[in-house]
């Protein structure tokens, strides 16, 4: 390959930034919400419902991986 992803964002002006091999990692940038890999659902799930429960006005909480579909199955 003549070139890497992250070589060619940072070439052209992008910010790139990545978490260890892995590991969960995740990057909020307005109402972007991004995970480095599957090991980021829960945590880019988590700032979903938090970003989401901000907007309407209450509290974020999450207890486990399931809360939010049912929060969301529910409203």
């Amino acid at each position: 390959m003549p070139f890497t992803l992250e070589d060619e964002l940072k070439r052209l002006g992008g910010r790139y930034a990545k978490g260890p091999d892995g590991a969960s990692f995740t990057l909020v940038d307005g109402h972007l919400i991004t995970g480095q890999n599957p090991a980021s659902s829960f945590a880019a799930a988590t700032q979903l419902v938090s970003m989401l429960q901000e907007r309407a006005g209450s509290p974020a909480t999450l207890e486990s991986p399931a809360a939010p579909l049912v929060a969301a199955r529910a409203t």
